[in-house]
């Protein structure tokens, strides 16, 4: 390895083997462990790069670090090659709704935005899509069931003779529904997938 080379070791699961990604001037190797060394699996030329995708996948917790959110960059070339970059892994359950990963954030963004910008030196014409289309249409979902709240509240409203007897239900619909359809519909738009020329987002 040269002394311009930059290298990254992540994991994409706790049960799946490590990656270790070497960046040169113009090409990416990336090597997968077997047993105790790391062996070359592929190289891919930064001039073939047509995409990367990156997007934030899971809210989590780390002892050190605190909350954070994994990341993940995706590259895609001419020839349908793919590598996965991810900023950790998750470990384990924090609770009912939080989960526990190893937080490489730092390293993470230190090695993807210079290959951002060694991509974007070979090939000017290379795109960058942020957002994850999945965690859109969830979140449009979960907007859609605060509509559905809020429309039973109305229905309250206007056909219930005993408001007394209705007014928790009316209360629940309203205030419910309404943070349902805020929440949702905010998070629905920030995971929309954008994509931009790659020379927009270098930092």
């Amino acid at each position: 390895m040269t002394e311009n080379t930059q290298t990254y070791v992540c994991k994409l699961a706790a049960l799946s083997a490590p990656t270790k990604l070497c960046l040169s001037e113009r090409e990416l190797r990336v090597y997968k462990k077997t047993n105790d060394s790391f062996e070359e699996s592929k190289v891919i030329s930064l001039k073939d790069v047509r995409l990367l995708r990156q997007f934030r996948e899971i809210h989590a917790i780390d002892e050190k670090s605190g909350e954070f959110e994994l990341q993940r960059l995706v590259l895609y070339t001419q020839d349908k090659n793919r590598v996965d970059i991810s900023s950790g892994y998750v470990t384990g359950n924090r609770g009912r709704f939080l989960v526990e990963a190893t937080n490489q954030e730092s390293d993470f963004l230190v090695f993807t935005n210079r290959l951002k910008e060694r991509i974007n030196e070979e090939n000017p014409a290379a795109k960058f899509q942020s957002g994850w289309l999945a965690a859109s249409v969830a979140w449009a979902l979960v907007a859609m069931l605060g509509i559905g709240l809020l429309a039973l509240g109305v229905a309250f409203v206007l056909f219930e003779d005993n408001w007394l007897s209705a007014l928790l239900p009316m209360i629940f619909s309203f205030l419910f529904g309404g943070a349902l359809t805020w929440v949702g519909f905010g998070l629905a738009r920030s995971y929309y997938p954008n994509q931009v020329p790659l020379s927009k987002v270098l930092v």
